[in-house]
Protein backbone atom coordinates (compact mmCIF):
# COMPACT_ATOMS: atom_id res chain seq x y z
CA UNK A 1 0.00 0.00 0.00
CA UNK A 2 1.29 3.39 -0.48
CA UNK A 3 1.22 5.71 2.47
CA UNK A 4 4.18 6.69 1.49
CA UNK A 5 2.89 8.97 -1.05
CA UNK A 6 -0.19 9.45 0.57
CA UNK A 7 0.86 11.09 3.27
CA UNK A 8 3.48 13.12 1.33
CA UNK A 9 0.45 14.63 -1.05
CA UNK A 10 -1.09 15.54 2.35
CA UNK A 11 1.25 16.96 4.20
CA UNK A 12 2.54 19.02 0.62
CA UNK A 13 -1.36 20.20 0.47
CA UNK A 14 -2.55 20.67 4.09
CA UNK A 15 -3.75 23.89 4.76
CA UNK A 16 -3.05 24.83 8.48
CA UNK A 17 -5.87 23.90 10.98
CA UNK A 18 -7.39 21.11 8.63
CA UNK A 19 -7.98 18.02 10.09
CA UNK A 20 -7.28 14.54 8.46
CA UNK A 21 -9.51 11.62 8.99
CA UNK A 22 -9.51 7.96 8.85
CA UNK A 23 -12.17 5.48 8.50
CA UNK A 24 -9.73 2.34 9.46
CA UNK A 25 -7.81 3.83 12.86
CA UNK A 26 -5.10 1.52 12.63
CA UNK A 27 -4.19 3.46 9.06
CA UNK A 28 -2.91 6.65 11.25
CA UNK A 29 0.28 4.32 11.83
CA UNK A 30 1.67 3.78 8.69
CA UNK A 31 -0.02 7.28 7.49
CA UNK A 32 2.16 9.27 10.82
CA UNK A 33 5.03 7.16 9.78
CA UNK A 34 5.29 8.33 6.49
CA UNK A 35 4.07 12.06 7.60
CA UNK A 36 7.14 12.47 9.96
CA UNK A 37 9.18 15.65 10.15
CA UNK A 38 6.02 17.50 7.98
CA UNK A 39 3.14 19.81 9.60
CA UNK A 40 1.50 19.33 13.02
CA UNK A 41 -1.08 16.98 11.84
CA UNK A 42 -4.95 17.20 13.69
CA UNK A 43 -5.80 13.18 13.38
CA UNK A 44 -9.51 11.56 13.63
CA UNK A 45 -9.80 8.21 13.91
CA UNK A 46 -13.58 7.52 12.81
CA UNK A 47 -15.44 6.40 14.34
CA UNK A 48 -13.12 6.21 17.73
CA UNK A 49 -9.01 6.77 17.74
CA UNK A 50 -6.74 4.10 17.79
CA UNK A 51 -7.57 1.36 20.35
CA UNK A 52 -9.89 3.32 22.24
CA UNK A 53 -12.57 0.18 21.40
CA UNK A 54 -10.14 -2.19 21.86
CA UNK A 55 -10.56 -3.16 18.24
CA UNK A 56 -7.93 -2.86 15.37
CA UNK A 57 -11.07 -1.88 12.58
CA UNK A 58 -14.17 -1.11 14.73
CA UNK A 59 -16.90 -0.62 12.11
CA UNK A 60 -18.33 2.86 11.51
CA UNK A 61 -22.13 2.39 12.39
CA UNK A 62 -25.25 5.23 11.73
CA UNK A 63 -24.85 5.58 16.00
CA UNK A 64 -21.21 7.14 15.13
CA UNK A 65 -22.63 9.90 13.14
CA UNK A 66 -21.89 12.30 15.94
CA UNK A 67 -18.67 11.26 16.50
CA UNK A 68 -17.76 12.77 12.72
CA UNK A 69 -19.81 15.51 12.99
CA UNK A 70 -17.93 16.86 16.11
CA UNK A 71 -15.04 15.92 13.98
CA UNK A 72 -16.00 18.56 11.44
CA UNK A 73 -17.35 21.20 13.20
CA UNK A 74 -16.26 24.38 12.31
CA UNK A 75 -14.01 23.37 9.72
CA UNK A 76 -14.50 24.74 6.60
CA UNK A 77 -12.18 21.56 4.77
CA UNK A 78 -10.93 18.56 5.66
CA UNK A 79 -9.23 15.40 4.44
CA UNK A 80 -10.29 11.75 4.44
CA UNK A 81 -8.00 9.13 4.92
CA UNK A 82 -9.85 5.78 3.05
CA UNK A 83 -9.20 2.13 3.25
CA UNK A 84 -10.02 -0.85 3.97
CA UNK A 85 -13.78 0.27 3.91
CA UNK A 86 -15.17 -3.09 3.01
CA UNK A 87 -14.30 -4.10 7.04
CA UNK A 88 -14.74 -0.01 8.44
CA UNK A 89 -17.38 1.27 6.32
CA UNK A 90 -18.65 -1.51 4.46
CA UNK A 91 -21.96 0.86 4.15
CA UNK A 92 -19.99 4.14 2.71
CA UNK A 93 -21.39 6.18 5.93
CA UNK A 94 -18.15 8.56 6.11
CA UNK A 95 -18.39 9.72 2.68
CA UNK A 96 -21.91 9.91 2.28
CA UNK A 97 -21.96 12.07 5.15
CA UNK A 98 -19.24 14.31 4.29
CA UNK A 99 -20.80 14.42 0.77
CA UNK A 100 -23.94 15.85 2.46
CA UNK A 101 -21.60 18.47 4.28
CA UNK A 102 -18.98 19.34 1.56
CA UNK A 103 -17.80 19.40 -1.90
CA UNK A 104 -15.11 16.90 -3.07
CA UNK A 105 -12.38 19.10 -4.12
CA UNK A 106 -10.40 16.50 -5.20
CA UNK A 107 -9.85 12.45 -4.86
CA UNK A 108 -6.67 11.19 -5.55
CA UNK A 109 -6.33 7.02 -5.49
CA UNK A 110 -2.94 5.77 -3.79
CA UNK A 111 -2.22 1.56 -3.99
CA UNK A 112 -4.72 0.38 -1.27
CA UNK A 113 -5.57 3.61 -0.11
CA UNK A 114 -7.91 7.02 -1.38
CA UNK A 115 -7.50 10.24 -0.02
CA UNK A 116 -10.10 12.55 -0.34
CA UNK A 117 -10.34 16.55 0.44
CA UNK A 118 -13.89 17.77 0.79
CA UNK A 119 -14.05 22.02 1.03
CA UNK A 120 -17.13 24.15 2.22
CA UNK A 121 -19.47 24.10 -0.59
CA UNK A 122 -19.02 28.00 -1.19
CA UNK A 123 -15.04 27.87 -2.11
Amino acid sequence: EEWNLAAAYVTRHLAPGEPVLFNATWAQIPFEYYARGGPKLELHGLPVDLFDRHVLEPEFEPRDLPVLTAAIAGKPSVWLIYSHEFFTDPNHLIPQELERVYATKELREFFGVRVIHYSDRRE
